[in-house]
């Protein structure tokens, strides 16, 4: 019976080790894609509205990457390695983002359903700065 308890208990820690192997092999390779793409958000120089919007959905797929792999840690084992240091640094480096990034989107959501509204009042909504500024009409001479 001993036997069998050491030999489970062996195979646990076998396993627990792969896991933590496969966890670093993993994470090197996350760190890799991550110091890609900061590379590659560091040279994007937008010129056109095109553009624009491929850079944000780069930028959101890049966020959203990280934060589900956040999310996945929080979910797991291997949070309970970390010591509640490196727990209140991640937190007190997260939170202002956090904060950041909701105000910028709430700003930028509350803006363009202003002008959603306008238009759906028939009113002149506020194009300045847009790319929907009044064209001037072409004039031929002929």
């Amino acid at each position: 019976m001993e036997e069998q308890e050491s030999s489970l208990e062996e195979m646990m820690a076998m396993q627990q080790a792969l896991q933590r192997k496969q966890i670093i092999a993993g994470n090197k390779a996350f760190l890799k894609m991550i110091e890609q793409t900061i590379k590659l958000l560091e040279d994007l120089k937008p010129e056109d509205r095109l553009k624009y919007a491929n850079g944000i959905r780069i930028i959101l797929n890049a966020m959203s990457g990280s934060i589900q792999g956040w999310a996945k840690w929080c979910n797991v084992a291997v949070m309970d390695d970390m010591t509640e240091e490196e727990l209140k640094r991640c937190f007190e480096i997260m939170k202002p983002l956090c904060i950041e990034w909701l105000k910028c989107d709430y700003e930028l959501t509350e803006s363009k359903t202003i002008e959603m509204e306008k238009e759906e009042n028939g009113e002149e909504p506020s194009t300045k700065g847009s790319p929907k500024e009044k064209k001037k009409p072409n004039l031929y001479v002929a």
